[in-house]
């Protein structure tokens, strides 16, 4: 759902690196190593952080032994594609943030600093 809800926030939505910058900077992440066969970075949705955060300590850890850093700090959250129709202007400002550790949804405006986390499926 992540992948889906990416690409429609891509297509409507003029996303560049000042307008909706956590879309434009989670599917522009600057990997060369992306698999072949894979979907691409994509932002994922709320409820696929959810899946990802009942196991967040195994994520992190295995993360960790490869060198990198933790997916998310586990005592913030991260954005996500899920859109929250919220209008101002005629423009869509909000989006759900995953908090952690209680897996609560927040409504905040796009333009907030918070963890940008992408992910590819492969």
């Amino acid at each position: 759902l992540g992948y889906s809800n990416t690409e429609k926030i891509k297509k409507m939505s003029l996303y560049d690196s000042t307008n909706f910058a956590v879309c434009y900077y989670a599917t522009n992440y600057p990997v060369n190593n992306i698999p072949g066969r894979s979907s691409g970075w994509y932002l994922p949705s709320a409820g696929q952080w959810v899946t990802l955060a009942e196991s967040l300590s195994i994520l992190n850890n295995s993360i960790t032994i490869v060198g990198g850093k933790s997916a998310i700090p586990t005592s913030s959250g991260a954005w996500s594609s899920t859109e929250f129709r919220y209008v101002e202007g005629g423009v869509d400002i909000a989006d759900a943030y995953v908090m952690f550790p209680n897996l609560t949804i927040d409504i905040v405006l796009k333009t907030n600093s918070r963890y940008v986390r992408s992910c590819i499926t492969f």
